[in-house]
């Protein structure tokens, strides 16, 4: 799945989006394409982020107090005026 935005639920073996506000759920979860955004949920084997929460074997999210977490990890933007 290869989206721009996503604000329902994604599911698919892979999901690819630049914003999600919603749920994504599949093996490899993946939020790094162009200016990502969204606070949304991801739950996989495998998840990568800039923001939001996720559930998972492996979890990557750069903006997390510990950006490589197993089982969770979350961070939550909050969007520039």
């Amino acid at each position: 799945m290869l989206m721009g935005k996503n604000y329902g639920i994604s599911i698919a073996p892979v999901n690819m989006v630049a914003e999600n506000n919603a749920l994504m759920l599949g093996v490899f979860n993946l939020c790094p394409m162009g200016d990502t955004k969204g606070n949304g949920v991801q739950i996989g084997l495998v998840n990568h982020a800039e923001s939001g929460f996720q559930i998972g074997l492996i979890n990557y999210n750069e903006n997390a107090y510990i950006p490589w977490m197993p089982l969770f990890n979350f961070s939550f933007k909050r969007e520039e005026k």
